[in-house]
């Protein structure tokens, strides 16, 4: 589509990485229900939650500029791609 076109000659000209932390819907539901204040997006619930992952995911399905990192698991893995990865970016 023409926003894809449009965001990736944006990324391609002026964004060096996108972090994108991804998670699956019962993961990102689980931890908003131990928080103690959600904000508006996050209280409208499980639909709008996947409703915005799906969005995310589309628009970033092809973008070279993103860097999806799984964060429903172990946060140290997490933690360390995300930091390989800045460095990488870095010493291009």
């Amino acid at each position: 589509s023409d926003i894809h076109n449009s965001l990736d000659d944006y990324f391609s000209k002026y964004i060096s990485l996108v972090i994108y932390l991804d998670a699956d819907v019962e993961t990102c539901l689980t931890r908003i229900s131990r928080r103690k204040v959600s904000d508006k997006f996050e209280a409208q619930g499980e639909a709008f939650i996947t409703k915005v992952k799906e969005s995310y995911d589309s628009l970033f399905a092809s973008n070279q500029k993103v860097f999806r990192v799984d964060t429903a698991g172990n946060t140290d893995l997490a933690s360390n791609l995300i930091l390989n990865k800045v460095r990488e970016v870095i010493n291009e």
